[in-house]
């Protein structure tokens, strides 16, 4: 099984302007339920001063030997570092 890693999208709107869309999307949903079935995160409104840890969607396809796509592979992930020790975490 091989990874392509070039035609991939950045971004959550650039997931929208791809005409795989569906695919794509299909994927983020499927991420989305993972995380909330096992509870991963839940959503609050953040403590005022805090800097709330970002999120960012990392993408890939996995192919074949034939370069045919298998699936659409979507993971979520945090981006801690915009957080400070002893200010938003100890």
């Amino acid at each position: 099984m091989l990874i392509i890693e070039d035609d991939k999208p950045i971004s959550y709107e650039d997931v929208l302007s791809r005409v795989d869309k569906d695919k794509w999307l299909e994927a983020m949903n499927h991420e989305m339920k993972f995380m909330y079935k096992n509870k991963v995160s839940i959503l609050i409104d953040p403590f005022e001063g805090v800097n709330p840890i970002a999120w960012k969607w990392v993408f890939k396809k996995k192919t074949n030997m034939g370069d045919n796509v298998i699936s659409y592979k979507v993971t979520l992930v945090a981006k801690d570092y915009n957080q400070e020790q002893g200010v938003d975490f100890e």
